[in-house]
């Protein structure tokens, strides 16, 4: 797997380490670790992470990307990256009630069109929508560390952490 990840530039891998119908997988788990050590260390700076999941009961039809997958009737799910949006809202907070309210407005702001628009897609191709994963994902470019919050001093204090 890690070899598939280091040799390709377009190509994302999940393996599954537990699920619901089979249990813990031991033998699976270990290779997952393993796989992520390897992809840590290997250039560019243990990006290669960011292209890997081992997931562990997730249900069919989650958005959250790399672990999503499909199973049973026609389906359609949204995984978007969103930690930019979560920079935004939290730049401005004055302090932690604020910027949750931010963040909850910038959120339904920005995913409001894109649910909409996925819901007309869902019934025109008689699909169910099951929704949007907003996950902050870290990318190469962005990072959640980005929001700040000034306190009373007028000082810039981070309020997220970068993943």
């Amino acid at each position: 797997m890690a070899e598939l990840v280091r040799t390709t530039k377009n190509l994302n891998l999940t393996m599954v380490v537990a699920s619901p119908e089979g249990g813990t997988a031991p033998h699976a788990a270990a290779v997952a670790a393993q796989t992520m050590v390897a992809l840590a260390h290997s250039p560019p700076a243990g990006l290669g992470d960011f292209r890997f999941a081992a997931s562990a009961n997730i249900p069919p039809g989650t958005p959250f990307f790399p672990a999503a997958y499909h199973k049973g009737p026609d389906s359609l799910a949204i995984g978007l990256e969103s930690a930019s949006l979560v920079g935004e809202a939290l730049v401005q907070a004055g302090n932690a009630a604020e910027a949750s309210i931010r963040l909850r407005d910038r959120l339904d702001a920005a995913l409001a069109p894109v649910e909409r628009i996925a819901v007309v897609i869902a019934r025109r191709e008689r699909r169910a929508c099951l929704g949007i994963d907003p996950s902050p994902a870290p990318g190469k470019d962005r990072s959640i560390g980005a929001g700040r919050d000034a306190d009373r001093s007028g000082r810039r204090v981070a309020v997220g952490a970068a993943s």
